[in-house]
């Protein structure tokens, strides 16, 4: 059996060439990929946390047994909708959309890729470079909230530590959240959608579950916000030297 990454997983959705929107357990839209955004002419900041009906989308509640459901403008059909259950009992649902339909007999590997287990360890470097990148280009086109999240290990650290510390750090993060290796010895966490008071809250939160553990009591975590003109690296710098300063250093 082949075990996908989450953040893998989010990243194929991310570039499909039909619209994906994910919903939470309460029915309201918790992710929308660039596709999705194009097709209903609205950025993502208009549509996150609304219902799919009041922007617009097409879209009927599942029920629990409803395995899929299709989408029709009249008459014609313009995409599914498809329950999975993530590991924590959400229930999401894709809205697939696209113009001559060819992929919608990809809608059931979609369902289980949206809905992958998250015990995996970090995204390699090259794929958290480039997922940050894109969230930085969100921003910086639809001025959505973003911050970062930064924990430095000590030079030579061995990988197993830093996926341990992956692995603690996955336990307290949202499914949109990605983390992965910056560097080979900086943990990057990505929160798309998320302020700085948010992100502050998470950072105090996460530097806990590390204190917590005496392996990694010395491991400190630093908090950033973007702002219009920041690339992804000034970013992270600013992340690291809050850490820096938490560390009285």
């Amino acid at each position: 059996m082949v075990e996908i990454h989450p953040e893998h997983a989010r990243s194929v959705l991310d570039n499909l060439a039909l619209g994906v929107v994910l919903l939470d357990r309460n029915e309201h839209i918790s992710w929308v990929n660039e596709y999705a955004c194009a097709a209903s002419e609205q950025p993502a900041s208009a549509l996150l946390g609304r219902r799919p009906g009041d922007v617009g989308l097409p879209y009927a509640p599942l029920s629990a047994s409803s395995a899929a459901l299709e989408v029709r403008t009249a008459g014609q059909l313009v995409g599914l909708t498809q329950r999975s259950m993530g590991p924590g009992g959400f229930g999401t649902v894709l809205l697939l959309f696209e113009r001559d339909h060819a992929l919608l007999s990809a809608a059931p590997a979609l369902g289980a890729l949206a809905s992958a287990s998250g015990a995996i360890g970090a995204l390699p470097r090259a794929a958290t470079a480039a997922r940050f990148e894109a969230e930085v280009s969100r921003s910086r086109r639809y001025e959505n909230a973003l911050s970062c999240i930064t924990v430095r290990f000590p030079p030579n650290v061995g990988r197993a530590v830093v996926d341990d510390v992956a692995r603690l750090l996955k336990g307290q993060l949202r499914w949109v959240d990605l983390l992965g290796l910056w560097q080979q010895d900086v943990l990057l966490v990505i929160l798309p959608e998320t302020g700085a008071a948010a992100g502050e809250t998470l950072c105090d939160k996460l530097a806990a579950v590390l204190a917590a553990q005496p392996a990694h009591r010395a491991l400190r975590c630093g908090v950033a916000t973007w702002r219009r003109g920041d690339q992804a690296e000034q970013l992270v710098a600013r992340a690291l030297a809050r850490a820096q300063s938490a560390a009285g250093g």
